[in-house]
């Protein structure tokens, strides 16, 4: 991945900000572009050029699933993390069949491993784009090979 990972990151908790900032400071290769309001995350979500959305699941005036399907909606190749303090077993399952990238309860051990974890989902979405691209090129020369066979008025032999 050129460039630094762009995150987006979406809380209202002026100190739950700051923790995450502590964390990106001691990583380099990733940059934290924060909103902590519903009008500013949308307002960001539309400005684009993120890797990963990283949401508070409780936020004032609305909450982590409509960050997800507002991301999924808009960007739908970004993955979202969803972090939270107030979340249960049943919520995170949900976030996650939904399609959220990760689930983590905050703590400080967990916000410190937060770079970590934003780097593997930025690769995992990297890889499956990949994947995808490869998909992709495989069909368009399946789809031309074809047409070739079908059109072609001599035999044609692969040794």
């Amino acid at each position: 991945m050129a460039g630094p990972i762009r995150v987006l990151y979406v809380d209202d908790s002026k100190y739950d900000r700051e923790l995450v900032r502590a964390a990106f400071r001691r990583t380099d290769g990733l940059e934290l572009i924060e909103a902590d309001s519903k009008a500013a995350f949308e307002a960001l979500l539309q400005e684009g050029g993120f890797d990963v959305v990283l949401s508070d699941f409780d936020i004032l005036g609305f909450e982590g699933t409509e960050v997800l399907e507002r991301v999924q909606s808009t960007w739908p190749e970004i993955p979202v993390m969803i972090v939270t303090g107030t979340g249960t077993e049943e919520i995170a399952a949900r976030l996650l069949t939904k399609g959220a990238a990760d689930y983590i309860v905050k703590s400080t051990g967990n916000f410190a491993a937060l770079p970590g974890r934003i780097r593997e989902a930025a690769e995992r979405w990297r890889q499956a784009q990949e994947k995808q691209a490869m998909a992709e090129e495989l069909r368009k020369r399946g789809e031309e090979f074809r047409a070739l066979a079908e059109n072609a008025p001599d035999l044609i032999a692969r040794f």
